[in-house]
């Protein structure tokens, strides 16, 4: 990384990679999952080391600015963001599966075609109770 600060400071691709993964690991759950999926392989043993190196990593080296990864690294504020987080419920829970994605089609259209029964019963009623006999 120092290597790539002092003489390859526009094309970073170390640096910005170890920044991509402080941004990504916090404590030792990241590294779990980032160990089972692949992505990493630990041989230090323990996942807290392994989080706690990385995120040592990144002390005194200068933010690069126009990093290749800068938009994936806010994982973080796409989490907590409420609209995304409830698109993913919905998908995972309602459209998990071709069956369970028909399910919830019908079962929204069923609905959306009741109320229009009800509202029409309802506009029915008024218009003969407005008119005279």
């Amino acid at each position: 990384m120092d290597l790539e600060q002092c003489h390859y400071p526009y094309s970073a691709h170390v640096s910005n990679y170890v920044i991509f993964l402080d941004h990504l690991i916090d404590t030792d759950k990241d590294v779990n999952l980032l160990v089972e999926k692949g992505i990493i392989k630990n041989h230090i043993g323990e996942h807290r080391s392994v989080a706690d190196m990385v995120n040592k990593l990144c002390l005194g080296v200068p933010v690069v600015f126009g990093s290749y990864y800068s938009e994936i690294a806010e994982v973080n504020n796409y989490y907590t963001d409420p609209f995304n987080r409830s698109c993913v419920v919905l998908k995972s829970v309602y459209f998990g599966n071709p069956w369970t994605g028909t399910g919830t089609v019908a079962a929204t259209l069923l609905l959306l075609m009741t109320l229009i029964q009800a509202v029409a019963s309802i506009i029915q009623v008024m218009q003969n109770a407005k008119s005279p006999k």
